[in-house]
C-alpha cells in the first residue's frame, strides 16, 4: 500500500515506473509490505526545509525517513508505517557518480529509508556494513546490480 506524491519534475513515464519499482522493493520486506507507506519525491529546496526542521541540518540530504506508527501496539497491520522523502535533485546528481540510472538510485535511497524504519542505522562501521549488505541484498532481488553506495 504505497502512496506516492511527486512535488518535482520527473521525466515522462518516470513517475509510474518509480512507483512500480518502489512497490517491488517494499514487497521484499514482508514485515512492512502490508503497512500503508507514503513516499514524497521532492527537490533540494523542500528537502533542506525538512532536514532543518527535523534534524537541525541546514542543507538538503538525499533521503529522510519518518516513522509514524507505534511499534508497541499489537495490531500494527492497519497503522501507517511512515513517510520516506526522496530528493530527486540529489538522485539526479548522485546517479552518475554511483553508476546508476536515476530510477536505480531512487530505489537504493528508498530501501535505505525503509531499513531506517526497521531500526537500521549507520552510526558505526559495523552498522553501516550491515545496512549496506541488506540494501544490496534487496536491490539485487529487483535486478539492480549492486554499485557503490553509502551515507
Amino acid at each position: 500500500m504505497l502512496d506516492m506524491v511527486v512535488e518535482t519534475d520527473l521525466e515522462e513515464g518516470e513517475s509510474s515506473r518509480l512507483k512500480e519499482l518502489l512497490g517491488s522493493a517494499l514487497a521484499q520486506l514482508p514485515e512492512l509490505a502490508t503497512r500503508p507507506l507514503e513516499v514524497l519525491v521532492t527537490d533540494d529546496r523542500r528537502m533542506a526545509e525538512l532536514n532543518l526542521a527535523y534534524r537541525g541540518v541546514d542543507e538538503p540530504t538525499d533521503v529522510l525517513s519518518f516513522e509514524l506508527a507505534d511499534w508497541s501496539l499489537s495490531n500494527q497491520a492497519e497503522l501507517p508505517l511512515g513517510t520516506i522523502v526522496i530528493n530527486w535533485d540529489a538522485v539526479r546528481r548522485q546517479a552518475p557518480e554511483n553508476g546508476n540510472t536515476p530510477l536505480e538510485e531512487a530505489v537504493f535511497l528508498f530501501v535505505h529509508g525503509l531499513l531506517h524504519l526497521l531500526g537500521y542505522t549507520h552510526e558505526s562501521d559495523r552498522e553501516e556494513e550491515e545496512m549496506n549488505r541488506r540494501t544490496y541484498e534487496i536491490v539485487e532481488r529487483l535486478g539492480i546490480s549492486p554499485r557503490p553506495f553509502g551515507h
